[in-house]
C-alpha cells in the first residue's frame, strides 16, 4: 500500500465516520426536540454549501440571464443561488426521516393539494406515471408516496441518484409502511426494462419532463415566449404500460416544510397517435409550468438549463 492510497483510505473512513455522525445526530435531535430543531442543524450546512461553491454562480447567472428579468418577479439572483442550496438541503436531508413519517409531528410538516393517485377512483385498476419538473422540494417526493403505504419508484437512468439515506432507515420505514422488497429506484441500462416490469396497476414510477441528454434532437416546446425543451420517455412508457400520467410538484413552506400538489391525470390514449408526446407533455407543462410562473426561485439548475441549453456549462452536481 502507497503513501498516496493510505492518506486516501483515511479520507474516506473520517469522511464516512463524519457522515454517520452528522445523520446520528441529527436523529437523535429529532426524537428529542421534533423536526423544528432541525433549522439549527441545517441553515449552516446550506451557508457551506453556498460558499464552497460560489465559484458556480456566474454559470447560474448567465441561465438566470436567458429569461426575461420580468420573469423573475423581482427574486434576486443572489437569493435564488441560496435557494437552490436551501431547497436540495431541506429536501434530501428530510428522506433521513422518512421511517417517521407518519408520526404526528412530522404528518403535520407536509400540507397535500390536490387529489394524491391512491385517491383517485383509477387507483387499483391502472399504473400511474408521476410526472415532475426539477424544482423545489422534488427530491422527497418518493420517500412521501411510500410513506403512505404507495409501492412508488423513481426513474433515475442517467440522472444522478438521490439516496443519501442509509440502508437501514430505507429498510426500517419500509417495513412500517408494508412496502418490503418493492423496489424504489431504477437505474442503468436496464432501467427501462425494469420500470415497465414494476408498473402494474395500485403502483407508480416517478419520471422528470425536461430533456437531460442533449447529444439527441431537442424537442423542443413554446412556452410563452420562450422554450423548453422536454424528454417524451414518461409518455413512452405510460403508453406501454397503459399508466394514467399525473404531475405533481413539491414547494417549500419553510424548513422541513412542504406542500405536495397534484394536478390533472392524462391518459395517453385520449390523444391522437399522430399529435402522441407532444400533446400530453404540453397538457403536463401547462399545470407544471403555472407554478414555476408563481414562484420562479423555486427552479434548479436542471430546469433552467432545458430552457436554456445552449448556455450549459459547468457546475456542481445537485440538479
Amino acid at each position: 500500500m502507497t503513501l498516496r492510497s493510505f492518506a486516501a483510505r483515511v479520507r474516506s473512513r473520517i469522511h464516512h465516520w463524519a457522515h454517520q455522525t452528522y445523520i446520528a445526530a441529527l436523529r437523535l435531535a429529532d426524537r428529542v426536540f421534533g423536526p423544528g430543531v432541525l433549522t439549527i442543524f441545517l441553515a449552516p450546512l446550506v451557508l457551506y454549501r453556498y460558499v464552497r461553491h460560489f465559484s458556480h454562480y456566474s454559470q447560474f447567472e448567465k441561465l438566470r440571464n436567458a429569461l426575461p428579468p420580468a420573469f423573475w418577479r423581482g427574486s434576486s439572483s443572489y437569493g435564488h443561488f441560496w435557494r437552490t442550496f436551501a431547497d436540495w438541503t431541506c429536501s434530501t436531508i428530510a428522506t433521513l426521516f422518512y421511517d417517521r413519517f407518519r408520526l404526528p409531528v412530522w404528518k403535520k410538516r407536509f400540507a397535500v393539494r390536490g387529489t394524491p393517485p391512491n385517491a383517485l377512483p383509477e387507483w387499483g385498476d391502472r399504473p400511474f406515471v408521476i410526472v415532475f419538473l426539477h424544482s423545489g422540494g422534488f427530491p422527497i417526493l418518493k420517500s412521501w408516496l411510500r410513506a403512505q403505504s404507495i409501492q412508488a419508484a423513481f426513474f433515475a437512468a442517467g440522472i444522478h441518484a438521490i439516496h443519501i439515506q442509509s440502508s437501514k432507515i430505507r429498510e426500517r420505514g419500509d417495513r412500517a409502511y408494508g412496502l418490503e422488497n418493492v423496489p424504489d429506484m431504477f437505474a442503468g441500462r436496464r432501467a427501462v426494462l425494469e420500470a415497465v416490469r414494476f408498473l402494474t396497476p395500485g403502483r407508480a414510477l416517478l419520471i422528470s419532463l425536461e430533456q437531460r441528454d442533449f447529444s439527441k434532437p431537442r424537442n423542443s416546446y413554446s412556452l410563452g415566449g420562450m422554450t423548453i425543451c422536454l424528454d417524451d420517455g414518461a409518455y413512452r412508457v405510460a403508453a406501454m404500460t397503459g399508466a394514467l400520467l399525473i404531475p405533481a410538484a413539491v414547494r417549500h413552506r419553510g424548513f422541513c416544510r412542504f406542500e405536495m400538489e397534484f394536478g390533472t391525470p392524462v391518459a395517453p390514449e385520449t390523444v391522437s397517435r399522430e399529435e402522441g408526446a407532444t400533446a400530453v407533455n404540453g397538457q403536463l407543462l401547462q399545470e407544471l409550468w403555472r407554478g414555476i410562473c408563481q414562484d420562479p426561485s423555486a427552479m434548479t439548475w436542471t430546469l433552467m438549463e432545458a430552457l436554456a441549453p445552449d448556455l450549459i456549462g459547468g457546475r456542481g452536481q445537485w440538479p
